[in-house]
């Protein structure tokens, strides 16, 4: 069994406390090449991908954590590994001289899974490129960063611009449903009006018939007397219909004025809706600009810095490897116009990089 001295132990302790993508980053540059030679092999580059992403999920911090508890190891071996237990980790990893404490991190399980026996060279791999490869590297990873939180961004905005037309279509639906509404209102109390009003004449018209016949001499004094009467009644209270007109005139009226009223409340709020709806369009797409100068810039750094790197031994090949991955995983949150544009600027930055004449580096 191969003997690690305390450094080893320190560094391989400082590397476990590293976020989840750090680890595996070191880890493939470690092995890129050697042993597992990790460059050869999509499919285990791609195998360390998702272990990691399942770290991710997995752990309550994210991308900011570093290791699992025992609970959630538990759950990612059983699911990811297998019938195993953390306990049979533990006894493995203590057969390479790992002190395996409750909580496991990615790279502790890396080594347990692709079953290394000498891990001092994981933990001590620096990279061998020149200070001006490693800063070109280093800009790329920040701006990866960059972009990566601009499609955040822009993904969120892009969310909350569909939430407000949503809204203001659903706005502009009732307030199209309220003016009918008050429309029909209008029209019921016009024809109660209209009624109403036919009602009134003839009441008027009976009384001046009524009136007629009581003041004609022509006529005998029964009639008149009749007549007189009659226009009492009619003087003194009014028919059922002009009484079920007037009732229905009034409702109608009432039923006319709330429906108006909502009718412009649904409108000022269709309104306003719709200035929301629009200003989030235009966040949205400021957003979406923003995010492609991100993206167009990150493809212009990496690509470069891949280029200024190809050819020398020791460089970062698992961490251009894993940002070529980011940046494809990315491309999956795009819409269909964004995503042509980012492939486009890839493939420019690439064009670019490849008609760049190389430098010699110190």
């Amino acid at each position: 069994m191969a003997s690690f001295t305390e450094e080893d132990k320190e560094a391989l302790t400082t590397l476990a406390k590293m976020p989840y993508d750090k680890q595996a980053k070191q880890f493939l540059n470690a092995y890129w090449s050697r042993e597992l030679k990790l460059g050869k092999s999509e499919a285990a580059c791609e195998k360390i991908w998702d272990f990691t992403h399942e770290f991710m999920r997995l752990d309550r911090r994210g991308r900011e954590g570093c290791e699992l508890d025992e609970f959630e190891a538990h759950q990612f071996l059983e699911r990811d590994v297998g019938a195993m237990t953390v306990k049979d980790m533990r006894a493995a990893l203590t057969r390479i001289d790992i002190d395996f404490t409750q909580k496991m991190s990615l790279v502790e399980f890396l080594i347990f899974h692709h079953e290394i026996q000498d891990w001092a060279s994981l933990v001590n791999w620096t990279p061998a490129g020149s200070i001006s490869q490693q800063k070109m590297l280093r800009r790329a990873q920040a701006q990866m960063s960059a972009a990566q939180e601009a499609l955040s961004r822009a993904t969120a905005k892009a969310d909350e611009s569909k939430v407000e037309a949503d809204r203001a279509a659903a706005a502009a639906d009732a307030s199209s449903r309220a003016a009918v509404e008050s429309e029909q209102a209008a029209k019921e109390q016009h024809d109660a009006t209209v009624e109403l009003v036919a009602q009134e004449k003839a009441k008027a018209d009976a009384i001046a018939l009524e009136e007629t016949k009581a003041n004609d001499d022509s006529l005998s004094t029964v009639k008149r007397n009749k007549a007189k009467a009659q226009l009492a009644i009619l003087k003194s209270e009014d028919s059922q219909p002009l009484r079920t007109a007037r009732i229905s005139s009034a409702a109608a009226e009432r039923r006319a004025r709330k429906a108006a009223k909502a009718a412009q409340t649904a409108a000022d709020e269709a309104r306003e809706a719709k200035v929301l709806a629009d200003a989030a369009a235009a966040a949205a797409e400021q957003a979406m600009n923003d995010a492609d100068l991100e993206v167009e810039a990150l493809t212009e750094q990496l690509e470069e810095a891949k280029a200024a790197c190809a050819g020398s031994s020791g460089t970062e090949d698992g961490t251009f490897w894993w940002l070529d991955r980011e940046f494809e995983d990315s491309l999956k949150y795009m819409g269909p116009k964004q995503r042509a544009k980012a492939e486009a600027a890839r493939r420019q930055s690439r064009e670019k990089a490849a008609a760049t004449p190389e430098k010699s580096t110190p």
